[in-house]
């Protein structure tokens, strides 16, 4: 995976956001905050490098979509990465990531990976946005890597699930549910994350809603 710091000004807290599957460096782009900020994202490779997050004190973790299940290993994976953190958000995601019940279903996660290509990778971005214009607006922050590489990507995280042990280990406080999500439904988000202990909230957005997560990112001390 990957790791770029969008900002790197405050040296005692970090914003750590995981990003989902097929996201890029300019995935948060144009955002100021009083804190420093990393993206993580391109999961073709799980190697996460500790060093450059562990000289912050604080650690606000966010994390979307797919980023949810793989930030929750890494970090249940390091009880002193877990002990700085200040808080810890998931977006539209579970800690059971592939999951006829709580997750994205087998079969459609199969069908994605098996059909991948240029046409129906813009279908499923444009499933991920709101409307016709949040999709275009979208599109100029769109991956540049080719489907290879995607379908590569896919493989990694099925794999990297399929045998991780602490999956059904939350760290979570609070999950936003997204009532019109059409990746990961409402429906699993909502049967999963009852099971634990975060704060859950059901929020009007599309898997995808750039407004909201930088609003969070902005806002992370009040959520």
């Amino acid at each position: 995976m990957k790791i770029d710091f969008i900002i790197n000004k405050n040296k005692d807290d970090l914003i750590l956001f995981f990003a989902g599957f097929a996201q890029d460096k300019d995935l948060l782009s144009n955002i100021s905050t009083n804190k420093s900020l990393a993206l993580v994202y391109d999961y073709t490779t799980l190697d996460f490098a500790k060093d450059d997050i562990n000289t912050f004190k604080n650690i606000y973790l966010i994390a979307w979509s797919m980023g949810v299940c793989v930030a929750n290993s890494i970090f249940n994976e390091d009880i002193n990465l877990q002990k700085k953190l200040k808080d810890a958000i998931a977006i539209n995601g579970t800690n059971l990531a592939i999951d006829d019940k709580y997750g994205i279903a087998s079969n459609i996660y199969k069908g994605t990976l098996d059909n991948l290509d240029d046409e129906n990778f813009n279908i499923f971005l444009r499933r991920m946005c709101k409307d016709d214009a949040h999709f275009n607006e979208y599109l100029k922050i769109k991956t540049k890597r080719s489907i290879a590489a995607l379908k590569e990507e896919l493989l990694v995280l099925e794999s990297f699930y399929q045998n991780i042990l602490n999956k059904d280990i939350n760290i979570y406080k609070k999950a936003y549910l997204g009532k019109m999500d059409s990746i990961f439904s409402y429906r699993a988000q909502n049967r999963y994350w009852t099971l634990t202990n975060a704060q859950k909230e059901v929020v009007p957005i599309t898997h995808y809603d750039s407004a909201f997560i930088k609003d969070i990112i902005l806002h992370v001390d009040k959520y």
